[in-house]
């Protein structure tokens, strides 16, 4: 595992917080696409689990998880802790 260097300049913390930003919508994106696969994908199988329809189940049981792996993901390879404000040279 490689240990992430926190940005120095202004611009490499803005550089930083835009990639961010960046992989944040794409983990958005990521699961919205699961949702719609889980929720669309199984309403045409006929399986009810405590006689709900497997396609609730996935869609929100299943999505949580995900999104529980999205988050642990961004966290790990794309988020640094840093201050934004500039540093006193003093």
């Amino acid at each position: 595992m490689s240990t992430k260097v926190s940005p120095r300049t202004y611009a490499e913390k803005h550089a930083q917080a835009n990639r961010e930003a960046v992989a944040t919508v794409v983990a958005l994106a990521v699961t919205i696409a699961c949702w719609v696969a889980l929720g669309f994908g199984l309403a045409s199988v006929d399986v009810r689990i405590a006689g709900l329809p497997l396609w609730v189940i996935g869609a929100t049981v299943g999505v949580y998880a995900v999104s529980i792996v999205v988050v642990v993901v961004l966290r790990r390879f794309f988020f640094v802790d840093f201050d934004l404000e500039d540093e006193a040279d003093g």
